[in-house]
């Protein structure tokens, strides 16, 4: 077949502007996908697997491809640490575009409850603290301000501003300290074997106070 060796080599070209390429006796077919802008780029997984139809006499034989090229990979993969390495999905080219303001938001998240409990434990002695005097003590780190206010997608003139960000990520790991309070997502984040992996408590008592998970 024109411009197309063996299983995905990389040398096919313009394979994606059409619903099937023949070549001879051949028949490639490949769902449409995006133009390929060049030799190897931007071309997405077809929807199920590539099948090759080949004309044997008057019968026609479907192959897949997909499957195919995985059976002649998988011994080479596990016999050769290096091509094993390289096999790994964090090397692998995304199919599909990453979703970065998802992704920036859950790295924040994340670092902020890192900021949040090693004030608590370290600043707070473990709580209980309210949550203004906690969102007011990390607001005085100007890193804190300065990502908050990207994630928000506008200034914050105060940390009374800054209060809902913290609540909404600290509440994410946060369960209360009365086990009869809990609520379907309390119960979720302990898992079947109710094992505490919370980082927080809110104290029930106290309506806006949170302890540190550790004290």
């Amino acid at each position: 077949m024109p411009g197309s060796k063996g299983c995905g080599d990389g040398n096919g070209e313009g394979l994606a502007g059409a619903d099937f390429v023949a070549g001879g006796s051949l028949v490639l077919l490949v769902p449409a996908a995006r133009l390929l802008v060049a030799d190897g780029h931007h071309l997405r997984p077809p929807a199920g697997d590539t099948e090759l139809l080949v004309q044997v006499g008057g019968n026609a034989l479907v192959v897949h491809l997909a499957r195919a090229c995985g059976k002649r990979a998988w011994p080479l993969i596990a016999e050769n640490e290096h091509v094993a390495r390289i096999e790994q999905p964090i090397y692998k080219r995304r199919w599909v575009p990453p979703d970065y303001e998802k992704e920036f938001a859950g790295a924040f998240k994340w670092w902020l409850r890192e900021k949040a409990e090693f004030y608590l434990e370290h600043g707070a002695g473990g709580g209980p603290v309210s949550l203004e005097e906690w969102a007011a003590a990390l607001w005085k780190d100007p890193r804190v301000r300065a990502a908050a206010e990207v994630f928000h997608g506008a200034p914050l003139a105060s940390a009374k501003q800054f209060e809902a960000i913290l609540k909404d990520a600290v509440e994410e790991e946060t369960v209360p300290d009365d086990e009869t309070a809990f609520k379907p997502r309390h119960r979720q984040l302990h898992g079947k074997l109710n094992v505490p992996r919370e980082r927080f408590r809110s104290v029930t008592s106290k309506p806006g106070y949170y302890i540190w998970a550790g004290k």
